[in-house]
């Protein structure tokens, strides 16, 4: 759901793959989740933990795919929440 509009399963589903396969194709490996909030309609929308990514190289990636925000983990092991808009 890029910029907090919500798309169907369909597209979400599509842009989860890309996202995938751009990953996959920099021979980095993904911890494929799902997130979700109680008390609301939204449906749990799937997400990726990108092992070995740069900081800068997940902020563009994030950027790319819409999204509103990023967490990124160093080797401080301490997740960090990146805005990107």
């Amino acid at each position: 759901n890029p910029q907090g509009a919500q798309r169907s399963t369909a597209e979400n589903e599509q842009a989860h793959q890309q996202l995938l396969t751009h990953i996959e194709s920099q021979g980095l490996k993904c911890l494929e989740g799902e997130g979700s909030e109680a008390g609301t309609d939204w449906l749990p929308e799937k997400s990726c933990f990108a092992l070995g990514l740069p900081r800068s190289d997940a902020i563009k990636i994030g950027s790319l795919f819409g999204q509103d925000a990023i967490v990124w983990v160093g080797e401080t092991a301490v997740p960090e929440l990146v805005l990107l808009r």
